[in-house]
């Protein structure tokens, strides 16, 4: 039975449009990222001594700056996260043995510490925190592009 023009001309863009939504739908269904999996805590296996240090630098930095109104948005995302590696820091203190953990840094506190750390003076044990944080931005491609011209 064949159908009228018209109506073949409605069933065929009908017809393309399911092609298109099934198209569309598979294409979300497989390429689809959640934000949790676009922005992946950073991994840092850290000693003891690493992460005791960390957790003073935090403290340093924190210390007493948080009461202006003109406090910077990376020291309170920093003063957010402080209590969380303080706590895992001190466990980590008790354990017997010698053997590293691994800290989950979120990637803004990742970022920041990596910014503040390249911009300040270290001492070796954070020199080291740096360059283990570096290579770990780096392998999830999210290490700070710096400009190449030396600003005069």
């Amino acid at each position: 039975m064949l159908l009228p023009k018209s109506i073949t001309g409605i069933v065929d863009s009908c017809i393309s449009r399911i092609k298109e939504l099934i198209w569309l739908y598979l294409n979300l269904l497989f390429n689809y990222k959640t934000h949790s999996e676009m922005v992946t805590p950073v991994k840092l296996r850290l000693a003891k001594h690493e992460a005791r240090r960390l957790v003073e630098y935090f403290n340093i930095k924190i210390e007493g700056k948080l009461n202006s109104s003109d406090v910077r948005n990376d020291l309170i995302v920093m003063a957010e996260f402080y209590e969380k590696l303080f706590l895992k820091a001190t466990r980590q203190q008790l354990k017997p043995g010698h053997k590293p953990t691994i800290y989950h840094l979120p990637l803004s506190i990742a970022r920041i510490l990596h910014n503040r750390l390249q911009q300040e003076p270290c001492d070796s044990i954070l020199q080291n925190i740096l360059y283990n944080l570096d290579h770990e931005l780096t392998n999830i491609n999210m290490a700070p592009k710096f400009s190449k011209q030396l600003s005069i």
